[in-house]
């Protein structure tokens, strides 16, 4: 599996999720309602590029709810949310910033569920896991 790298809520830093995922393996799985989440499907996280994360350009104009709005025009992050796993609780820093998991997220709030599994990550775990310089990195 090829090393994924995302953009991270606060501060524009990067970080490792493959890393992170390993380190909050043994935290607590917890239960939050939707309505406490909701917020973050109304940030503009996604690249509207269909896939291409051009880190250079800081292209990430889509929100969540405007791909939900418009899942044929923006069919890649919409084929994402379809194909998101419940199973896999969200990862939230600061309360209620959704750190990974916006899929899952959308996912939830389209089929109507009140509640989703989510990690809260501490702070001081992210500093744990390597920043990761992504000048010149495209993902397609």
């Amino acid at each position: 599996m090829w090393l994924e790298i995302r953009k991270a809520i606060r501060g524009n830093k990067t970080y490792n999720v493959t890393k992170l995922f390993k380190l909050t393996r043994d935290l607590p799985v917890q239960k939050m309602t939707l309505k406490s989440l909701i917020h973050n499907l109304d940030n503009e996280y996604w690249s509207s590029n269909e896939g291409v994360a051009d880190f250079r350009d800081q292209n990430f104009h889509l929100s969540p709810k405007e791909v939900l709005k418009h899942p044929k025009k923006y069919k890649y992050h919409a084929k994402k949310i379809e194909r998101a796993n419940l199973s896999y609780p969200i990862m939230i820093i600061d309360g209620d910033d959704v750190l990974d998991g916006l899929h899952r997220l959308a996912k939830a709030h389209k089929k109507g569920r009140e509640t989703i599994s989510s990690i809260h990550v501490p702070k001081k775990m992210l500093k744990k896991v390597e920043e990761v310089d992504m000048s010149g990195i495209v993902f397609v």
